[in-house]
């Protein structure tokens, strides 16, 4: 289900790649990441209300981040 920013190989430089470094996710991506791996660990030990909870809070964060967006 998650994904992994690609590594990029520009060019090379006497023959060894040059490995440009990925550009690091925005702050509220990784907080909004955040809340679905806890959402995800609670729901994986059978706490389904404390995993609804953060899903919920998780949805109003998604719902505020596009709000500012407009």
């Amino acid at each position: 289900m998650f994904w992994n920013r690609k590594k990029q190989i520009v060019s090379s430089i006497g023959g060894l790649p040059l490995e440009v470094p990925p550009i690091p996710p925005k702050k509220e991506f990784a907080t909004m990441l955040e809340l679905l791996r806890d959402a995800e660990k609670y729901d994986n030990e059978s706490e389904k209300e404390a995993s609804e909870a953060v899903l919920t809070t998780l949805c109003e964060y998604i719902e505020r981040f596009k709000a500012r967006k407009k």
